[in-house]
């Protein structure tokens, strides 16, 4: 995908805890993008503005129909209720960001995106053949190498609100490398802000509820705290 058409992507789900009977609704997914064909996402800077935007546009609409069907495999496993499912994940309203990682000769003494977990439902990254995507697993820090015509799925903190901790959300971050820069396209997936969380690790809370805690937070602590705040057994700092 990031340079000319893929037509076959496979997926790397690393600590995402998919179940046998959720794995089997993913075929239908892995269908979609062996039929999708994807623009070339490397340097537009050739085209005019306008074609640029409509290219930006057109992989939002891509990875907004990727994670509703990564969403409904996992609620199916979930057994969620099937009226919430929209509110859960609000496809018309998902975040695309592109990061550049400039290269940075002291890679050792810095890190390009601290360690954290994202505060989504679910978020798609498509990184370039640079690397330095990380996750801690085993008490360690896991390279998550750059596969061609893969995207890697990051599960967040809502998702593991939702699933009552059946699936983690996944601590990570981004190294620094010595002689390249690094360019990432993220697709965030969210629920909408009235959308109402509640599971038996949880306490209750709508997803503005936790926005305005999380923003708190950071004011106060400079970092988030995240779902910590909602535990049910936890002591809150």
């Amino acid at each position: 995908m990031p340079r000319g058409h893929a037509h076959a992507m496979k997926l790397l789900m690393e600590k995402a805890r998919l179940c046998l009977r959720a794995r089997q609704h993913l075929g239908r997914f892995e269908i979609l993008l062996r039929e999708e064909a994807w623009p070339c996402m490397g340097d537009l800077s050739h085209l005019p503005a306008s074609r640029q935007m409509n290219l930006v546009d057109e992989y939002g609409r891509h990875m907004a129909r990727i994670a509703r069907t990564l969403f409904d495999a996992i609620a199916v496993d979930l057994n969620l209720d099937r009226t919430m499912l929209s509110s859960y994940l609000l496809e018309d309203d998902g975040t695309f960001r592109i990061y550049r990682y400039p290269k940075c000769t002291n890679a050792n003494d810095y890190l390009a995106m601290e360690a954290h977990t994202d505060s989504s439902i679910l978020s798609i990254v498509n990184q370039d053949e640079v690397g330095g995507l990380q996750i801690w697993q085993n008490d360690g820090w896991f390279n998550i190498e750059p596969i061609s015509n893969t995207l890697v799925i990051n599960l967040g903190d809502l998702m593991q609100a939702i699933s009552n901790d059946e699936y983690m959300s996944i601590e990570h971050r981004v190294s620094v490398n010595e002689s390249k820069a690094r360019v990432s396209l993220c697709y965030f997936g969210f629920p909408t802000d009235s959308c109402s969380i509640s599971s038996a690790k949880y306490r209750k809370f709508t997803y503005k509820e936790f926005k305005m805690q999380m923003q708190e937070d950071i004011k106060a602590f400079g970092s988030k705290v995240g779902l910590k705040r909602f535990k049910i057994d936890a002591q809150n700092a």
